[in-house]
């Protein structure tokens, strides 16, 4: 059929929703850097829609939108700064940035 993605297992199906959760996230973080937040959250989403099985790529995707919604709300840097910490562990690069912005 045309327009149909062929996979032969289900392991190659993990790869390829992996592999799609990824470039979304690259996307995302560009955006990101150009401080287009909206944008960057719709692509966080759409790898986060994709159902990676990685749990440090989904929780990469999660936060990552988190500091969007943070960005376009407009909270001010030491409450973007105590968001994140609540966050958890996995924020550390997210607090390094906002800690940055200080």
């Amino acid at each position: 059929m045309v327009g149909r993605l062929r996979l032969g297992s289900p392991s190659q199906l993990l790869i390829y929703l992996k592999e799609i959760a990824t470039n979304f996230k690259e996307q995302g973080n560009e955006y990101f850097k150009g401080k287009r937040y909206r944008e960057a959250a719709g692509f966080y989403t759409q790898g986060i829609d994709a159902k990676p099985t990685d749990k440090v790529l989904l929780e990469a995707l999660l936060c990552n939108r988190a500091a969007c919604n943070l960005e376009l709300r407009g909270l001010p840097n030491a409450s973007r700064t105590r968001t994140l910490l609540m966050l958890g562990q996995r924020t550390t690069d997210l607090y390094s940035v906002t800690a940055q912005k200080q």
